[in-house]
C-alpha cells in the first residue's frame, strides 16, 4: 500500500509541476544552448522567440514530459520509498538517519534517470527547434531511431546520472531535515507535520539541490 501511494503521489506531483514549470524550462534550455553565442539579453531573445514562434513556443517539448514525467516521478518516489524501508532500522523510516535518507534519494535518482534521460532528450530537441511547427514526438522518435539506432534515445544519459544521483540525494536530505527541525520544535511526530511544512520543505529542498548541481545541469542539454 505504501509503495502504491508513493507511485500515485509521484505521478500527480510530476504532472502538476510540469504544467507550472514548462514555459520557464523552454527559456532555460534556449538560454543554455541557442542563445549562448548570440548578442542580446535573455529577455530580448525571449521576446524575439514569442514574436516569431508565438505564445505556444513556451510549451514546445511539453508532450514527452507530459507522457513521461508522471512516470518519472512515480519511479523516483517508488524507488526512494522502497529504499528507505529497506535500509531504515526495522523498516521504520522515521528513525532513518539523514545519511540513509541521502542514500535512498540517490537510489531514487539513479532509477528515474533511465526514464528522465530519453524524456529530456526528446523535450530538448523539440525546445531548440526554432521552426513554428516542428516535428511531433512520434515523428521525432522515428527519425532519431532511424538515424542513430535505439541507443540514440539514451544520448546524454551519463550526464543525466551525474546530475540526478547527487541532486536527489541532496534534495531528500534537505527536505527531511526541514521536516525534522519542525517536528522537534513543535514537539510532534513526523507523521503529524502539516502539509504546509511539507510544501515549504519541498520548495527549499528543490532550490538548494538545484543550486548545488547548477553547473552539472547544463551538461545534459549540451550533450543532447
Amino acid at each position: 500500500m505504501d509503495a502504491a501511494k508513493d507511485f500515485a503521489g509521484g505521478t500527480v506531483g510530476g504532472i502538476a509541476g510540469l504544467l507550472v514549470g514548462q514555459p520557464f524550462d523552454v527559456l532555460r534550455i534556449r538560454a543554455q544552448t541557442l542563445w549562448v553565442q548570440r548578442q542580446g539579453t535573455a529577455l530580448s531573445h525571449a521576446m524575439e522567440m514569442l514574436g516569431k514562434e508565438g505564445v505556444l513556443s513556451l510549451f514546445k517539448g511539453v508532450v514527452p514530459p507530459m507522457l513521461g514525467n508522471g512516470f518519472q516521478n512515480a519511479v523516483l518516489f517508488f524507488a526512494y520509498g522502497t529504499a528507505m524501508r529497506a535500509i531504515s532500522p526495522d523498516g521504520k523510516v522515521d528513525e532513518a538517519s539523514l545519511a540513509m535518507v541521502t542514500i535512498a534519494g540517490s537510489i531514487g535518482g539513479f532509477c528515474c534517470s533511465f526514464v528522465t534521460g530519453p524524456v529530456e532528450l526528446l523535450k530538448v530537441r523539440q525546445q531548440v527547434d526554432e521552426k513554428k511547427t516542428g516535428l511531433g514526438t512520434v515523428s521525432l522518435v522515428k527519425s532519431m531511431v532511424t538515424a542513430e539506432g535505439f541507443s540514440g534515445i539514451y544520448r546524454g544519459l551519463f550526464a543525466t546520472l551525474v546530475r540526478d544521483v547527487p541532486s536527489y540525494g541532496f534534495y531528500f536530505c534537505s527536505y527531511e531535515q526541514i521536516r525534522r527541525l519542525y517536528a522537534g520544535h513543535a514537539g510532534c511526530s513526523l507523521l503529524e507535520v502539516p502539509g504546509s511544512v511539507d510544501f515549504l520543505a519541498g520548495g527549499v529542498g528543490g532550490c538548494l539541490s538545484w543550486t548545488v548541481i547548477c553547473t552539472i545541469e547544463i551538461s545534459p542539454p549540451l550533450g543532447m
